[in-house]
């Protein structure tokens, strides 16, 4: 499972390994950001994209939560959202 605010990397896994089975929210259409999350950018939003990004960020904290290991950039606000949601065994972390 790949959790990312930049869907556009998603591409680039595939084409770099094939065999691979690469899952991630990105591949819901509503949910494809082309380069990432930008804080100034919610303004624009409407009701819909709200609710949109934060389906998909609740997604993906769950499957970050719940895999069986995980492997993250250690200083992102959402690796310690999901290090704090995994306390059962902090060794796979």
């Amino acid at each position: 499972f790949v959790a990312t605010d930049d869907c556009s990397v998603m591409n680039d896994f595939r084409s770099r390994r094939p065999r691979w089975n690469f899952v991630s929210e990105c591949d819901v259409p509503h949910h494809q950001s082309k380069d990432g999350f930008r804080i100034e950018e919610m303004t624009l939003w409407n009701h819909e994209a709200t609710d949109a990004h934060f389906g998909k960020f609740m997604v993906e904290l769950y499957a970050m939560a719940a895999a069986k290991y995980f492997i993250g950039v250690i200083y992102t606000n959402v690796t310690w959202w999901a290090y704090f949601m995994r306390m059962d065994d902090p060794s796979t972390f």
